[in-house]
């Protein structure tokens, strides 16, 4: 396919990086000549400098035979008025725009209305606060995320010291496995990837990845030495749109919030918008603030200042002065792996988590990975299975599943299985797959679609 990516920022050159490998043709269109030679010097794409709300330059960069138009830019309004250049041009081309500051949602606009304009919107802000919103009411896990709908999480835990099956064989956790329908699909270990096998043990320090029911969230903090508590606190630092959208989203649900922000700030302001926020005046790194604060007391601590050195330096402090989980919004891809590593539990990004909307949009009739341990080469995939697939009607021991890929779990209505070897695959079912990079091209044979890894 043939894309137009308009805007050369981390979220227009992620998709670009993303799309040459995948083989297609991606032309890059940037006003600053600067950024654009910076992409330029790293990505095998076509580039064009130019204004791309412009008809000529949207015609000279090839929308007439452009199957998809992604508008990326730094502001709104382009995106926006380049979506619409483009829809009168070529009105078959897909158009996606990122929209963090306009509001479309509106009484008087009705979607459907919104939708001949656009194929997808996505809301950086909004995809970063539902993130850490989801984490937020499983405080103490690392991640959290929904499959078959919400019946299933995969759920990234540390293990403590109290864990009593620190020492045991997996392999003596087969009860759990079949009484609470968990498995332990992944072990990462001082940075590393373990495919667990029967006589691996659990060691301290361990983050273990399951897939559960979410009314086994609590069995399986206890599997880990840790008690599940739903948190009803959190201290924010940064009155950025992020930090403003979780404060609300939070008080909403009757959490005690409170909203750490900077002197330029206008108090009064925040003071009308919010109702029961406590609004502090000073630094997140102040650790005198901090501990007056009581942050020994509080569940959450994020940090979501445009500054991402900050918001590291802030989580780590909270987290030694006894806060619960802390949270911190970092955007560079490259320091996504180092902070878990140093001890911040929990790193957003919005960018990624826009650059994954589209991505994920782009690819509906894929099947696609881009789930946790991407930075260890490793993910998750559902499929559901229908009954013109190669594996309809058949035992998962027939399929001969590749080394690299575990079948996890399984919905079957609303039955939850944990599939065996002797598991036939019906149409209809939900299957739940833990793959390795490099192995997801071989189910493509088996599911007769092609299968993406984004990250």
């Amino acid at each position: 396919m043939r894309f137009i990516v308009l805007g050369a920022g981390d979220v227009g050159r992620t998709l670009a990086a993303q799309l040459v490998r995948e083989q297609h043709d991606v032309v890059l269109l940037e006003r600053d000549e600067g950024k654009l030679a910076q992409a330029a010097a790293h990505l095998d794409v076509q580039t064009l400098a130019g204004n791309g709300c412009l008809p000529e330059v949207l015609l000279q960069a090839g929308l007439s035979t452009a199957d998809y138009f992604i508008a990326v830019a730094n502001q709104d309004e382009i995106n926006i008025t380049a979506c619409l250049s483009a829809r009168l041009l070529n009105p078959t081309v897909k158009r996606i725009a990122r929209i963090r500051e306009i509001d479309l949602a509106h009484r008087d606009i009705l979607p459907d209305h919104v939708q001949e304009h656009f194929d997808l919107t996505i809301n950086p802000v909004q995809a970063a606060a539902d993130y850490l919103l989801k984490l937020f009411q499983v405080t103490g896990a690392r991640e959290v995320i929904d499959f078959c709908g919400g019946k299933l999480q995969l759920i990234g835990v540390d293990v403590g010291a109290n864990s009593p099956f620190i020492g045991q064989k997996l392999k003596a956790l087969s009860e759990l496995k079949e009484k609470f329908h968990m498995l332990i699909i992944a072990i990462v270990r001082d940075g590393e990837l373990v495919i667990p096998r029967g006589n691996d043990e659990l060691c301290v320090d361990d983050t273990i990845y399951c897939i559960t029911p979410p009314e086994r969230i609590g069995v399986l903090f206890e599997m880990a030495g840790r008690q599940f508590l739903p948190a009803k606190s959190a201290m924010i630092w940064g009155a950025t749109a992020l930090g403003r959208t979780l404060a609300q989203e939070l008080e909403s649900q009757g959490v005690q919030v409170k909203l750490i922000v900077s002197e330029e700030d206008s108090q009064h302001e925040l003071i009308d918008e919010f109702h029961e926020i406590l609004i502090l005046t000073g630094d997140g790194k102040d650790r005198e603030l901090l501990v007056e604060e009581n942050i020994h007391e509080i569940d959450t601590f994020v940090s979501v200042t445009p500054d991402e050195e900050d918001n590291i330096l802030a989580a780590l402090l909270a987290k030694k002065l006894g806060a619960r989980t802390t949270m911190a919004l970092v955007n560079k891809a490259t320091y996504l792996p180092l902070v878990h590593a140093i001890g911040v539990d929990v790193v957003v990004s919005s960018r990624a988590a826009a650059a994954s909307a589209i991505f994920a949009h782009i690819h509906s009739d894929s099947l696609i990975s881009e789930f946790s341990l991407r930075h260890l080469g490793a993910g998750f995939i559902e499929v559901e299975i229908e009954a013109e697939m190669p594996a309809a009607n058949r035992k998962i021991s027939k399929l001969k599943i590749p080394k690299g890929i575990i079948c996890a779990s399984m919905t079957r209505g609303e039955e939850l299985l944990i599939p065996t070897g002797e598991t036939e695959l019906l149409p209809g079912d939900h299957l739940i797959l833990f793959i390795t990079r490099g192995a997801h091209t071989k189910l493509e044979k088996l599911f007769g679609k092609k299968v993406e890894i984004f990250g």
